[in-house]
């Protein structure tokens, strides 16, 4: 038993099964939600006080105003992936399985998808460092 299934036991007998899983998917849903908001904002404050957006349009010679916030971005791609693993415990609390296998496979696939792009992000930087070297060597 875990910690909801000890704390709702007294009102298993008086509400039934179904009802107090869907009390506790609620509960985490709920929970998950506010935790995944709290994240995104201190990713979001973590990421303004980098300057990330303003060197990446400098890097590409743009206006910082007229791209879009790429600390946000991050941050919302964090946000809906904390609340994709929040979806997978909310639909296996009330023992909807057809609904995270196919979620389970989605992180899957996610999983093993990291590797190429660390390995991209290898290559990006490495491509940069070595057009900074050249170019130093042509100017």
């Amino acid at each position: 038993m875990d910690f909801f299934d000890q704390l709702f036991a007294p009102l298993v007998p008086v509400l039934g099964v179904g009802v107090v899983n869907f009390i506790i998917a609620l509960i985490i849903l709920i929970a998950g939600y506010i935790v995944a908001k709290l994240i995104e904002r201190a990713v979001v404050a973590v990421l303004m006080r980098t300057d990330l957006d303003n060197r990446l349009a400098r890097a590409m010679n743009s206006d910082p105003e007229e791209e879009p916030s790429v600390e946000r971005a991050l941050a919302r791609f964090i946000f809906y992936l904390i609340m994709l693993f929040v979806l997978i415990a909310f639909f296996r609390r009330l023992g909807l399985d057809f609904i995270t296998a196919p979620l389970n496979q989605l992180i899957a696939s996610f999983v093993l998808f990291l590797p190429n792009l660390v390995a991209a992000i290898v290559i990006v930087a490495v491509g940069y460092l070595l057009a900074r070297i050249a170019r130093g060597l042509v100017t």
